[in-house]
């Protein structure tokens, strides 16, 4: 078994535009206002955006190791 932390989670260095993000879906949903898809696009957009080529990048070197026969899958995130 394999496990890929997040980007930005865990040890894993901190984005500035994503904590931003993240205290504004905090503060809308603290005020019981809607969460607007702005807020969530800077959010969710960079981290799909920074996690899949991390995501194959393992899955392929997992694939190529002799002991490791596939199929393989990932979930999460």
């Amino acid at each position: 078994m394999a496990t890929i932390e997040l980007p930005w989670s865990g040890g894993r260095p901190r984005a500035t535009a994503a904590d931003r993000a993240v205290a504004d879906l905090h503060r809308a949903l603290a005020a019981g206002g809607p969460v607007d898809d702005e807020i969530v696009d800077r959010l969710i957009l960079p981290l799909v955006d920074k996690a899949v080529p991390e995501w194959r990048a393992t899955l392929d070197a997992l694939l190529a190791l002799p002991e490791i026969g596939g199929p393989v899958g990932y979930s999460g995130g």
